[in-house]
């Protein structure tokens, strides 16, 4: 099994739970990058309760895609993104965990029941750090891509390239990017 994780992370590498039937540990390896279900705003399907889900990205429930889907170019689309770094609490004083993995892990899928483990839908800009934003936080919909390298992100884009966003960039740029099959242009990134 491939695993994404980055050394830059400032969290943690590796989860231990203990295993109820031999009393022993598991050890998890836990994933610092998020599959891209898309971006708000374009090809929405739900807002589950835990934030808002698109179907226009490469990697969306109960779906495969080709690159032939991928209509915009595969230059043209992030497929995975960075979270790596610690997210804010909501008075903004301490650090929190803030990965769409929510403990849980490597990827398990992109919803059970209202959960979205390891995916993410774009509606926030790169680098938003605050878990109180709606539809952010652990396995939730909508948590961010962010990084603890100053300035942006690292993403997977389509062609195999791996990119660095800038955390200024314009947001529509960014949710073009997030979808497949939008049309939009988006010029330079």
């Amino acid at each position: 099994m491939v695993l994404l994780s980055t050394d830059s992370s400032v969290l943690r590498h590796h989860l231990f739970r203990e295993t109820p039937n031999n009393g022993g540990q598991n050890v998890w390896q836990r994933a610092s990058y998020t599959l891209i279900e898309g971006a708000v705003g374009l090809n929405e399907v739900a807002n589950n309760g835990n934030g808002i889900r698109s179907n226009g990205g490469m990697f969306t429930r109960d779906r495969n895609f080709n690159f032939r889907d991928m209509t915009d170019g595969s230059s043209n689309i992030v497929m995975v993104a960075e979270q790596s770094n610690w997210g804010r609490d909501a008075a903004n004083t301490n650090n929190v965990e803030y990965r769409s993995d929510g403990g849980d892990s490597v990827w398990m899928g992109t919803d059970y029941g209202n959960r979205c483990f390891n995916t993410t839908t774009v509606r926030y800009a790169i680098n938003t750090r605050s878990n109180a934003l709606s539809g952010s936080g652990s396995q939730s919909c909508n948590t961010p891509i962010q990084s603890a390298h100053t300035g942006g992100a690292h993403v997977l884009i389509g062609d195999g390239t791996v990119k660095f966003l800038s955390e200024n960039m314009n947001f529509d740029t960014l949710r073009f990017l997030a979808d497949r099959a939008d049309g939009n242009v988006v010029g330079e990134f």
